[in-house]
């Protein structure tokens, strides 16, 4: 009838506000027509129709806002329909100007969806933040009989920001705000069933965060009300959620989502209490929402892979011929999962790096893998903003290293150095520095270049803004905007621009290996299925297979290691308070447990490396072998270049260590956190000549840190090396806008403050100075055409964050990115005095009348640590921390 309506005004040559109006009534109907049953065509014909109602109001029209509003909830449905993203994009800019006209309940309830599914889509934290507010604020603009909508909204906003973000706040609002919909609801109102669901996914949420501690599989001995009392969260989330499934007739469109997350909850009961029963209801629960949802809705995705997860959690628990079946079911579920246009790119990801290890042989794994590495770029789009983007890096664990592995089984280690190339430091990898490749499109198509030239500086502008928890949903708005911009002119100039195919796509092997020019370049791979080194030398491809490193085991050295670092925190405070004894033992107990592991790391993977390599001894004609160490993993923690067979002190019958038993005496170290790093550091052009200063900051005095009396010690010996051609910025001369300036006027630059380390948060690491901290994120920021060479005396300046230990999220690595060809950094904490001894040393092996042979510097670092390691009584921890980055 509707349409017909639409016709008649037409025909009749009534009004174009008249016609509008019932276009808008028209969109309305398909909207929940096509809703209901699914159909594409209806919701293509809605978005058509009401922006037809659009073109046809005047812009002072009052029913523009609910036409905008009723467009951008076209575009949500039809984006859950399709998995259209950019449909969202498009409602969300809809619903903004709808709220800004008239921010009525509607608008800002269905701005708040719209943000909430781009949020599950991009993982975004300005939507989910923005979903909280404009849900709140929906909350008290509806009347007292629809605010039931708004809480609704609210309590499913609240419950995700705990689930990605862990504030038990929220998770209490959450189930409170959940409960109030649901009483506020009337009990036969079509959505109660919904309303329900949210809250028993609260409830879930909250037994999750209990399980932890909970003991439910009757290892220990408790009374049935205690144990009730225990799953009283997942039992009322069951209970809710059964209530809602019998509330919906088969066929409703709410059913297979209600289905799974009964299936979810039964399943969580059954991990935690081995109730036979709750598994099998959990499985029927699947069939039946795989049988009611159809093919190509985002939670059809979702549902099979639920599926696949309670099948093979029955064929562990059960083996035998069934098991067996219910893993081939399992995979198939598996493989249309990840098939699945609609399914988000971490389940995507997800389930197929399930799927590979299942795979029937290494062609098969790879293949599956690779599929899994192309999801990698989408899970940390780089519309997203920055801090977004690492917490989904630590979604992709050890991904990267199990794809390598695979490849090496199938015979194909040339792909695995690629994949490791691809699959790390995503971050910096991002950072649009495509000058070289954007001046072979400039050659061709002058006006594109031009284009990506803008949307290039409009992005970096951004970056240059705030990243936080509180940034604007404007600015995250515009980022994505001109991100998908970015992406299309760049799938243009790989389609249209003659010899422009590969424009900004990952390298190939045949480019990889010109990283190593002058030395070799050692990749360490660590998987479950094998273990091994890739050595990348002017000669070729090496592997040299690592069994020694078992996953488990490294995981368990480095815990071991990291630890021993944080005791050394302790080092340097004892020593302040004059307590030199206790400094001592604590040093004691370092060296022990420093040695353990650089004895283990020596025998695993150092030595059969230098062995393979032909590196077995110090040389004797005074030519250093070069080695750049490229460690994997949890690996990326642990200093290489100072393994070794390390002993307390002289042993029975000896004068000292084995000749050649530590890599110090073998080869000069260097480490790069990617391939790509070390051929950009390589072929930087040469600085312009009248820039060779440099450039010195000193804080002695940090507001809220501890004195650094070395500091000033510092200053007078930089500038006695380097008469007339050193800046000095220290202490209050030393903030975060004047260093940065400073770093662009000279070559090099050595530093001397505290370094701040934020393992959680590693682009929040930093520099600390006057005014607060230069973060790692400012210094990546930077382009620094004439730098040169960065001497860091500063604590941890090399160490990335634990929960992304391939993304080199740290100062040294930011500076390299930002242009340094060379930075001397440390991994861990380190005394004053003895940054000075490596800085003295370094300077004069490198200082030629007052010039600074930047390129010796590897070798001059070499030398400067051999003599700190043999000073009287000297410790590992103190030689150990000084790496150089850099070609």
């Amino acid at each position: 009838m509707a349409q017909d309506g639409v016709d008649w005004s037409a025909e009749d040559g009534r009004s174009m506000a008249g016609r509008a109006s019932q276009l808008l009534v028209l969109g309305y109907a398909l909207t929940l027509r096509g809703e209901a049953s699914g159909s594409p065509s209806d919701m293509d014909h809605a978005v058509e129709v009401l922006d037809e109602a659009l073109d046809l109001l005047p812009a002072d029209s009052p029913l523009r806002a609910r036409t905008q509003a009723e467009l951008g909830n076209a575009l949500r449905a039809r984006a859950a329909i399709s998995g259209d993203v950019g449909d969202l994009d498009t409602s969300i800019a809809a619903y903004r100007k709808a709220a800004a006209a008239d921010a009525d309940h509607f608008a800002l309830t269905g701005f708040a969806t719209a943000r909430l599914d781009r949020f599950l889509r991009r993982g975004g934290r300005a939507d989910l933040d923005e979903a909280v507010t404009l849900s709140r604020g929906a909350a008290q603009a509806a009347p007292e009989h629809e605010r039931h909508t708004a809480l609704h909204l609210a309590g499913i906003a609240l419950r995700l920001r705990f689930a990605h973000f862990g504030d038990l706040t929220d998770l209490d609002e959450a189930i409170e705000t959940g409960g109030q919909a649901v009483r506020a609801i009337p009990p036969r109102h079509m959505l109660r069933p919904a309303y329900l669901s949210n809250l028993a996914l609260a409830h879930s949420s909250h037994f999750h965060e209990l399980a932890p501690s909970l003991d439910l599989d009757g290892s220990v001995s408790m009374s049935a009300d205690e144990a009730d009392m225990l799953t009283y969260d997942i039992d009322t989330s069951i209970d809710l959620l059964r209530e809602a499934v019998d509330a919906v007739p088969v066929g409703h469109r709410f059913r297979p989502g209600l289905l799974a997350n009964l299936a979810d909850a039964l399943a969580a009961r059954f991990s935690a209490t081995s109730r036979g029963a709750d598994r099998r209801a959990a499985l029927t629960s699947v069939v039946d929402a795989l049988e009611e949802c159809p093919t190509g809705r985002p939670e059809r995705a979702q549902l099979l892979y639920l599926r696949a997860r309670l099948l093979l959690k029955g064929a562990e628990a059960l083996p035998g011929p069934a098991a067996a079946a219910d893993r081939t079911s399992a995979s198939e579920a598996l493989r249309e999962a990840a098939d699945a246009a609609t399914a988000s790119p971490l389940l995507r990801m997800t389930a197929l790096r399930q799927l590979a290890d299942r795979a029937p042989g290494p062609a098969a794994a790879l293949a599956v893998y690779e599929q899994a590495m192309a999801c990698v770029p989408l899970v940390a789009w780089h519309g997203l903003g920055r801090r977004d983007r690492e917490r989904h890096l630590t979604r992709i664990g050890p991904l990267t290293q199990e794809a390598a592995a695979a490849a090496l089984d199938a015979g194909r280690p040339e792909r695995a150095v690629e994949l490791l190339e691809h699959g790390r430091a995503i971050l910096w990898n991002q950072s649009l520095d495509t000058d070289p490749d954007l001046e072979a499109v400039r050659r061709t198509a002058p006006e594109l270049a031009e284009r990506l030239d803008r949307v290039r500086t409009r992005l970096r502008a951004l970056d240059a803004g705030p990243d936080h928890s509180n940034v604007s949903a404007d600015h995250t708005d515009l980022r994505m905007d001109l991100a998908r911009e970015w992406d299309a002119l760049c799938e243009q100039v790989r389609q249209h621009v003659p010899g422009c195919g590969g424009f900004l796509l990952p390298p190939d092997f045949a480019q990889l290996r010109t990283a190593a020019t002058n030395g070799t370049v050692v990749l360490i791979n660590v998987a479950e299925r094998r273990s091994d080194a890739l050595a990348l030398s002017p000669d070729g491809l090496t592997v040299i297979p690592l069994p020694q490193l078992d996953p488990d085991v490294v995981q368990q050295r480095v815990t071991t290691y990291m630890s021993a670092l944080e005791s050394y925190e302790l080092v340097d405070l004892l020593t302040a308070l004059d307590m030199k004894r206790d400094a001592d033992g604590q040093l004691d107990l370092l060296g022990l447990m420093m040695r353990d592991v650089l004895n283990w790391l020596w025998d695993a993977a150092a030595e059969p490396v230098l062995d393979a390599l032909g590196h077995t001894g110090e040389p004797t004609d005074g030519a250093w072998p070069r080695v750049w160490w490229c460690p994997t993993g949890p690996l990326t923690f642990l200093p290489f270049h100072a393994a070794g067979r390390h002993y307390p002190g002289p042993r029975p019958g000896d004068r000292g260590p084995r000749p050649g038993a530590c890599v110090l005496d073998r080869v000069v170290s260097s480490y790069t956190p990617t391939l790509r790093t070390l051929i950009k550091a390589r072929t930087r052009p040469s600085p312009r000549p009248g820039w060779r200063r440099m450039l010195l900051v000193a804080m002695p005095e940090t507001p809220g840190g501890q004195p650094l009396p070395d500091a000033e010690e510092d200053v007078e010996a930089v500038n006695a090396i380097f008469p007339d051609r050193t800046s000095v910025l220290a202490g209050p001369q030393a903030t975060r806008d004047a260093v940065c300036r400073a770093l662009g006027d000279h070559r090099w630059a050595h530093i001397t403050c505290h370094g701040e380390l934020d393992p959680l948060a590693p682009s929040n690491s930093g520099l600390r100075l006057h005014d607060g901290t230069l973060t790692v994120a400012d210094l990546g920021r930077l382009s620094l055409d004439d730098a040169e060479f960065a001497f860091l005396s500063s604590c941890s300046t090399a160490l990335t964050g634990y929960g992304q230990p391939d993304e080199a999220i740290h100062i040294s690595a930011a500076l390299q990115f930002a242009g340094y060809r060379h930075v001397v950094a440390t991994m861990w904490t380190v005394l004053g005095r003895y940054a000075g001894f490596v800085a003295d040393h370094l300077y004069n092996s490198l200082a030629i009348k007052g010039e600074l042979a930047s390129e010796e510097c590897a070798l001059a670092l070499h030398y400067a640590v051999r003599e700190l390691r043999a000073q009287p009584g000297m410790e590992l921890a103190i030689w150990t921390p000084f790496i150089h980055t850099g070609p």
